[in-house]
């Protein structure tokens, strides 16, 4: 069962934490290419039957997993970029002066 955790970190890691992401992201998607290569092999030397289908099932399971952390990561990152545009924005606005006052 997959569940949601929610954790604060320092703005500054983001990037670091969702290129962590990302590295685990591709080590799976390796691993899978390599489990491809060799049911394509099985396929091709006829020595398929069984087991074929259910590798071909575990590779997708795995690479469904493995969309579901780019879906976290590319999240983290939106939200790092949105926060980054914000505080160029708020910064590139002039403050107001206040207005002199005859008295």
């Amino acid at each position: 069962m997959k569940v949601k955790v929610t954790y604060g970190c320092e703005l500054a890691s983001v990037p670091t934490m969702v290129k962590g992401m990302l590295n685990e992201v591709e080590k799976v998607i390796e691993a899978q290419l390599q489990r491809i290569k060799i049911i394509q092999s099985m396929i091709e030397a006829e020595e398929f039957q069984p087991i074929a289908p259910a590798s071909i099932d575990s590779v997708r399971k795995a690479l469904t997993s493995a969309d579901q952390s780019l879906a976290d990561g590319q999240s983290i990152l939106q939200g790092y970029v949105d926060v980054q545009v914000a505080g160029e924005t708020a910064t590139r606005q002039p403050t107001p002066t206040p207005e002199a006052t005859d008295g």
